[in-house]
């Protein structure tokens, strides 16, 4: 019996040393997680300790301490797991509130990298205009310089246009519509001249065919002939030649003559006159060559690149 009782007492002694070995480890790793040690002072009541980089939160008025940001060796900022510290007896006031929820640091690192993308589109269109602004002096710089070749000084001027390559995106994305309306204002800038008129006018006459608009398209393409006729197109290698405008007119009315026969009379006597045809078989005649240059009109306007 004796011997049984000194077992008893030994067991029991054991499991005590034991215990006393497993609270000491957590004790421990409690002080090295961040957490006070004891002998350091208490935790302030109603603070919540985070890991991480979070700053600790109080309760209703309270905050962590001037300079806490959750670094290790920080003075006033709480290091240890919130659950395991603030839920701990002794660790906050007795029957105190909760600790206020914190963002968590995905939360953080989010509102951060949205501040850094705002900072950096910032600075990026802030580059992007002083590039467009040093471009256009450069630009400028070249067109006024009248020891350059005329040819070249245009170049450097249809560069400058922005509208006009608005209209050749547009034209790329087949968003013919908007390709106009860009043309449209690259003919309206105060850069443009008779020569980048005429190119500008050449690429709407495209947007305006792919566009199926045939009455824009008509009207673009005499407007070019138009300048032909009265500027100074040398520069693309065109002389000023005479009737250019009317030969364009007559082109559209060939392409509008299929679908009002109005129009179509109107060309079989125009050229019955020309002719001094006055019989029913020479109208006969003109008007069957009429109807063929319809035809080639048209086949040129819906599918040729080319008109």
């Amino acid at each position: 019996m004796e011997d049984q009782k000194w077992a008893i007492v030994t067991v029991v002694v054991v499991c005590m040393v034991l215990g006393l070995l497993v609270l000491r480890s957590c004790t421990n790793a409690i002080v090295s997680d961040g957490g006070p040690a004891d002998g350091q002072g208490p935790a302030q009541p109603g603070v919540a300790h985070r890991t991480g980089t979070g700053t600790g939160t109080g309760g209703p008025g309270g905050k962590a301490p001037p300079g806490g940001d959750g670094r290790p060796g920080t003075p006033g900022a709480g290091h240890g797991p919130g659950s395991a510290v603030a839920g701990r007896p002794g660790r906050s006031g007795p029957g105190g509130p909760a600790p206020l929820p914190m963002g968590s640091d995905e939360e953080r690192q989010t509102t951060s990298s949205k501040a850094e993308l705002e900072a950096m589109f910032r600075e990026i269109q802030g580059f992007r205009k002083r590039v467009m602004e040093e471009s256009r002096e450069w630009g400028l710089k070249h067109v006024q310089d009248t020891s350059l070749a005329s040819e070249t000084r245009e170049v450097y001027r249809l560069r400058m246009i922005l509208p006009l390559h608005l209209g050749h995106k547009a034209f790329e994305n087949k968003d013919y519509g908007e390709a106009l309306r860009q043309y449209q204002k690259a003919l309206e800038d105060p850069l443009s001249t008779p020569v980048t008129r005429y190119v500008t006018l050449d690429y709407a006459a495209e947007a305006a065919r792919k566009n199926k608009d045939l009455d824009r398209y008509i009207e673009l393409v005499t407007a070019q002939a138009g300048l032909v006729e009265s500027e100074d197109l040398s520069a693309l290698g065109l002389k000023k030649t005479e009737g250019m405008r009317k030969l364009f007119e007559d082109r559209g009315k060939l392409l509008r003559a299929s679908k009002d026969l109005g129009i179509l009379d109107s060309i079989i006597e125009e050229r019955m006159r020309k002719e001094h045809a006055t019989s029913d078989k020479s109208r006969a005649r003109i008007a069957a060559a009429v109807r063929k240059d319809i035809e080639e009109a048209e086949r040129a306007f819906y599918h040729d690149p080319e008109f």
